[in-house]
């Protein structure tokens, strides 16, 4: 009996070294992938900006360049992942027949803030629909400011509101604007830029 009663307590001990050491390993492997999961996030979190950083450099350096912006004096002077502010001075030679800011010199401040923000996730994206609404003529030689913000975006599609304002905060116009994605990345980001953004770009 005594026999049996020995075998039994060093059986008994190695059941619960077993126990010990599945329970340490299982806690071991818990934790490795909770690590493993918050480092991926930094990493991904850390390169995004980077990707961001460089997209917004080169929309910032192409609006610079961009013929049409250069003739109309429009200035990129803010941008951020779906959100861009373009500036331009009103000028005698951008005036109606009724001696107002041309509707059109308008609407090319809020067409060029709408492009700026909505190629800022680094992919094309293209005008679908635009409504201005003309609120008040702004004065001539006046600064004024087109700010554009996206309200919404999917995977194919995205809304964005623009406002024009003066020095004065006077509401100039506002605009309802639908963009249409693309898969492609921007034509003038380079080809190491456009594998990152391939790899963080989102939704």
């Amino acid at each position: 009996s005594t026999r049996t009663f020995n075998i039994f307590v060093f059986h008994t001990w190695i059941f619960h070294a077993i126990l010990k050491f599945v329970d340490l390993d299982r806690k071991r492997v818990c934790i490795c992938k909770q690590t493993d999961a918050l480092c991926s996030q930094n990493i991904l979190g850390k390169g995004k900006d980077v990707m961001d950083d460089k997209v917004i450099t080169s929309i910032f350096k192409r609006v610079g360049q961009e013929p049409y912006a250069r003739k109309l004096g429009m200035r990129l002077v803010e941008l951020e992942r779906g959100r861009a502010v373009v500036e331009m001075e009103a000028r005698e030679d951008t005036t109606n027949i009724l001696g107002m800011i041309h509707g059109g010199a308008i609407f090319s401040l809020i067409d060029e803030a709408f492009q700026a923000s909505c190629n800022s996730h680094g992919t094309i994206a293209v005008a679908l629909n635009v409504t201005i609404t003309y609120h008040q003529p702004p004065d001539i030689k006046s600064t004024l400011w087109a700010e554009s913000r996206e309200i919404h975006r999917s995977q194919k599609t995205a809304s964005y509101e623009i406002s024009v304002k003066d020095e004065k905060d006077t509401l100039v116009a506002s605009c309802i604007a639908l963009a249409y994605r693309k898969k492609e990345k921007l034509p003038f980001l380079t080809d190491s830029e456009k594998v990152c953004q391939s790899r963080t770009a989102g939704g």
